[in-house]
């Protein structure tokens, strides 16, 4: 057998050491430029702040976004026939929050004679949405990715006639391996998402109106953006309102903690082991962080700012939500 001479492991053993030390110097560079470009941020005024950052947007991310697009071979979403969807002026907008497991059979069928949206994991409940959207950032977890999965596939013949659009492709940098089932090949769409840099809720009111004047919220059949602040259930409001709703329900979106519908293990046993926060809690979406909007502070805003100038009215389902009283709750007439 022959030796390797010692000054040969010894080489190898510098090599591997230099590669490491390198990786360790990237990685405390990037993180110190990272920190220094928010300190520099932060300092902005924000309409320089936020006009910067779409023009990033513009010459950054749409290109990465479009690299993904292309890769999946995804559909975008302007060359849907999304005046073919729509057949109601109401759209119930399904959330995954616990109150979903009290909805009534006399309220689910009132539900099922308009239009409704759903996202991510809503595929566990047997009630079929108008339309589906799913999330490309993935999940916190290998387990709950495999769930999703396997969810995905037992469903796919199911959901053969919903508008299924995934958004947020550009997050799976750099392979852009993007999972849907087999039969949802050539029947997937993909719309770009926008939100509002900003530091506290008077900046993203401002963003919002910003936005607002730029034509994003402007009634669409053939939307190319919309806008998505923090959560799905704003991204689902913001596309209710190009499709050109009247009435928008908030169904489950309780942010009260962090429960989910199909959690509850008699209901959804495959669901019940599931967990992204702990279920008792306040909920993440209302959890004060740094750069972040919460999701009742970014609602309540495109209440004001969105939906009241167009007459589009926006109700909870019920009282539980977080929302309610600054939403009211839909009347009894919508479920007649």
């Amino acid at each position: 057998m022959r030796r390797r001479p010692i000054g040969d492991i010894c080489a190898r053993s510098e090599d591997a050491s230099s590669t490491e030390h390198i990786d360790s110097m990237r990685t405390r560079l990037s993180t110190n430029i990272k920190g220094c470009l928010k300190n520099c941020a932060n300092r902005l005024p924000h309409p320089i702040l936020f006009k910067t950052f779409l023009l990033k947007y513009a010459l950054s991310d749409l290109r990465v976004e479009h690299n993904a697009r292309v890769k999946n071979k995804l559909i975008p979403l302007k060359e849907a026939n999304i005046g073919a969807v729509k057949t109601s002026d109401t759209v119930f907008v399904l959330g995954s929050g616990p109150s979903i497991n009290a909805i009534s059979t006399h309220k689910w069928n009132a539900i099922a004679r308009h239009d409704s949206m759903a996202c991510n994991f809503w595929l566990f409940h047997n009630f079929i949405p108008t339309i589906y959207f799913y999330e490309a950032i993935g999940y916190r977890d290998a387990k709950s990715c495999d769930v999703f999965r396997r969810l995905t596939e037992k469903r796919a013949q199911q959901y053969r006639h919903c508008l299924k659009i995934v958004t947020g492709v550009m997050h799976l940098a750099p392979d852009f391996d993007l999972f849907r089932p087999a039969s949802w090949e050539g029947d997937l769409y993909n719309v770009y998402t926008i939100p509002v840099a900003a530091r506290n809720e008077p900046e993203f009111i401002s963003g919002l109106r910003f936005l607002r004047s730029l034509g994003l919220f402007t009634r669409s059949k053939r939307p190319t953006f919309i806008f998505k602040q923090s959560s799905s259930v704003t991204g689902l409001i913001s596309f209710a309102v190009q499709m050109g709703y009247r009435q928008i329900v908030l169904c489950g979106v309780d942010l009260q903690n962090g429960e989910y519908f199909y959690q509850n293990q008699g209901l959804y046993p495959d669901g019940a082991d599931v967990e992204f926060q702990p279920r008792t809690g306040p909920h993440l979406l209302v959890t004060p962080q740094p750069w972040t909007i919460l999701t009742d502070t970014a609602v309540l805003a495109m209440k004001r700012e969105i939906l009241e100038p167009a007459a589009v009215k926006l109700y909870v389902e019920n009282r539980s939500s977080r929302l309610w009283p600054a939403i009211p709750e839909a009347p009894d007439n919508l479920f007649n």
